[in-house]
């Protein structure tokens, strides 16, 4: 079962603690402007993936998503993590709505009919992303051009790139993508985001 656990996730010494624990490099964005926040997550009680959202006085900009090695790990139970999930992640957070989802409206008498209608948009966003065929790409982490794929749609952009034996998803707007660079981030550094 994957969760975000509320203990790792206030700023304290269990969360250096955490990211300590952490099996491997965390990826993190060069983007002095926005301001990050950190998730932790686990999978059966172990360190799954580290997430950092960008924000500025705009909204969600980019989106930066570690995910450990299975190596060590029982398959069985693992979340599916690929391109269309961190760009889904991404437009349901981010600026813009995802086509198809509309906000509950005030007095809405049947909240039941309003999630499975909620629940239908973001099965069929999934799989329209899913439709998009990745192309390859390059991404700069820590100075070095990394081969990666890249899945475009109108709202954001979406890439993976193998790195140290994990995967690092980042989602980001389509304007943005091409001065994306990423960095190994310090747990010093990480423990103190909200």
């Amino acid at each position: 079962m994957r969760v975000a656990d509320p203990q790792l996730s206030s700023a304290d010494d269990g969360r250096a603690a955490a990211l300590r624990h952490f099996p491997g490099p965390i990826a993190v964005g060069l983007a002095p402007a926005a301001t990050p926040r950190l998730t932790l997550e686990e999978v059966n009680h172990e360190p799954w993936a580290v997430q950092i959202e960008y924000h500025d006085a705009t909204g969600l900009q980019l989106v930066v998503r570690t995910v450990r090695s299975t190596s060590g790990l029982s398959p069985r139970g693992l979340p599916v993590e690929d391109i269309p999930s961190v760009m889904l992640t991404f437009l349901l957070a981010g600026p813009g709505p995802v086509p198809g989802l509309r906000p509950a409206s005030p007095g809405e008498p049947d909240l039941d009919a309003v999630l499975r209608s909620r629940s239908r948009a973001v099965i069929s966003s999934r799989a329209a992303l899913e439709r998009l065929g990745p192309s390859a790409t390059s991404i700069t982490i820590d100075g070095r051009d990394l081969r990666a794929r890249r899945v475009d749609a109108p709202a954001c952009v979406g890439l993976h790139v193998p790195w140290f034996g994990q995967n690092v998803f980042c989602a980001v707007l389509p304007e943005f993508v091409g001065a994306l660079q990423l960095r190994t981030g310090g747990v010093g550094e990480l423990s103190h985001l909200p």
